[in-house]
């Protein structure tokens, strides 16, 4: 019971950073307990609101992920855009980590429709 609540634990602190960029892809971290850490390697996949994929490092197998959801997703190319108006990084590295260099160099631009910019806008 305790390794359950701890495993949702961490789903729900995964759950978090996933929803601040694209969950897609591989992501890893370390799950602390009272008998010590242990590694997890979380591999998802994000289409439309749901989430598939799997977890290693709880157990000696891996354990199938298949009723995940993500709402209120937010991209990585809107985080991108943040960090240029803040200062954090530059535009050309902006544009290199972008999911869509094309479009992000058009927002960047201010070439982007109102419209669009509305619609990339409420995503967040």
């Amino acid at each position: 019971m305790k390794r359950t609540m701890i495993f949702m634990f961490a789903l729900l602190a995964l759950s978090a950073t996933a929803a601040a960029a694209d969950a897609t892809g591989k992501w890893k971290g370390n799950l602390e307990t009272d008998d010590g850490s242990r590694e997890l390697t979380f591999n998802l996949k994000a289409a439309g609101g749901n989430l598939t994929g799997t977890v290693e490092g709880l157990l000696d197998r891996s354990l199938d992920l298949n009723e995940g959801k993500v709402e209120g997703a937010y991209t990585r190319d809107q985080d991108l855009m943040e960090k240029v108006r803040d200062g954090i990084i530059d535009r050309d590295q902006a544009v290199s980590y972008a999911v869509s260099p094309h479009d992000f160099k058009l927002r960047l631009a201010g070439a982007v429709s109102s419209a669009a910019n509305a619609a990339y806008a409420q995503v967040s």
